[in-house]
């Protein structure tokens, strides 16, 4: 434990001040056993750290909060929450970046980043603003340039399920490729700079189905990771049922559960039924 507490310190010296301790020692009494259940159910966490005093977690955990610890009762909830894992920290802390920049911008009632529950409420929350930093940091020419790169990914670092003007599906197969499809619209993990490590440990347990669709007339992204049961929305958020109904409304759709029933229903069936992938396929249709 010594030593595991010496690389945390030199690695994250700003985090071991005595207000960050405080709030941690607080946090640790009230959700210790939630936040070990937590790290244990995440893949991405650091090997061992579910085994360390719940304190340790969430000083981990800190390493995603900006502020020097005014956010951290935030970032320990949504964890608990499960909604962002070890592995979204670049973008969680991007997000608490951004939301410390324009709070005073916000309505009053959002003001206080405790009372969202999940970081996909974030993300919701500062998407106006998030949009509004691109169009100012991305020059036109530099827009263009990307639009271009998209529609120069060749054949090999994609796979194409589905292809219709309203929906389409696709399988990235390399790390640029995801970037380019979804970098600027979403918060994967998968999609980020710097992320192909992220990327190749996914993909290495089964494809990234991303879902390109018109809904209600807006242009929508969703991200389908069966091995881990996993259908995210933009915002890295679970897909709420409202959007499956919209879905299920598109001819495309169907052909793509067609295909994934063809795929993967075989192999559920040949696990001795593995109730949670034929929870997962069934969750989608």
């Amino acid at each position: 434990m010594e030593t595991t507490m010496k690389t945390f310190r030199e690695l994250f010296p700003t985090l071991f001040t005595e207000g960050v301790q405080e709030r941690a020692a607080y946090l640790a009494k009230s959700v210790g056993k939630k936040l070990r259940q937590a790290v244990e159910e995440d893949n991405s966490a650091p090997h061992g750290l579910g085994m360390q005093d719940p304190k340790e977690i969430i000083l981990a955990l800190a390493q995603a909060d900006p502020s020097g610890g005014r956010y951290l009762t935030f970032i320990t909830n949504a964890y608990i929450s499960q909604s962002f894992k070890f592995e979204d920290f670049p973008q969680v802390r991007e997000a608490l970046v951004l939301f410390n920049k324009v709070r005073n911008q916000l309505p009053e009632g959002n003001r206080d980043v405790t009372h969202l529950r999940k970081v996909g409420d974030l993300y919701k929350l500062l998407r106006p603003f998030r949009q509004q930093s691109a169009e100012v940091q991305v020059p036109a020419s530099k827009r263009a340039q990307k639009k271009t790169e998209t529609e120069n990914i060749t054949k090999n670092e994609i796979n194409t399920i589905v292809d219709t003007p309203a929906f389409k599906v696709v399988v990235p197969l390399t790390h640029r490729a995801s970037c380019m499809l979804s970098r600027a619209d979403t918060q994967w993990c998968t999609a980020r700079e710097g992320g192909e490590s992220t990327f190749q440990s996914y993909i290495t347990r089964g494809p990234l189905y991303i879902i390109q669709a018109k809904i209600n007339g807006q242009k929508r992204q969703f991200q389908i990771h069966i091995p881990d049961g996993a259908f995210m929305d933009e915002e890295d958020s679970p897909i709420s049922a409202e959007d499956i109904e919209a879905l299920s409304k598109i001819p495309g759709y169907k052909k793509f559960l067609n295909t994934l029933i063809k795929e993967y229903y075989p192999q559920v069936l040949g696990e001795s039924v593995n109730y949670s992938r034929l929870k997962m396929l069934a969750g989608i249709m």
